[in-house]
């Protein structure tokens, strides 16, 4: 799911993708849950980029497959210089995708896993 959502973020190619961080597990209330690590590009887009409301598109049909509700138009989040698009499934997991001054991030997390990864 990863790599089809960098391709909507920058679709006129030429970013370079990272790892930042580590994947992560953790007990939430009884449901194992997992976050890989998040994907990082030092390529950044303004918020006034004309592309947009066709990201939207893109990124809702994408996560879509995977049972994510629509992202909506593009938006500032709250308390951070970052612009872009965030949401999640029925069952507790998140995707944010959003751009900043010089970074473009893809984070996914609380993804329920099979709970004896989390007494490994």
């Amino acid at each position: 799911m990863v790599e089809p959502l960098q391709t909507a973020m920058h679709p006129e190619g030429g970013a370079e993708w990272n790892s930042d961080g580590g994947e992560t597990l953790w007990d939430d209330g009884g449901t194992c849950r997992w976050a890989p690590a998040d994907s990082v590009s030092d390529v950044g887009i303004p918020e006034d980029d004309a592309q947009w409301e066709m990201r939207e598109s893109t990124v809702d049909e994408i996560l879509g497959a995977h049972g994510f509700d629509p992202v909506g138009a593009a938006g500032r989040r709250a308390g951070a210089p970052a612009y872009g698009f965030d949401t999640s499934r029925e069952d507790g997991a998140r995707v944010q995708l959003y751009s900043a001054p010089g970074t473009t991030v893809i984070r996914v997390s609380g993804i329920p896993v099979d709970p004896g990864a989390c007494n490994a």
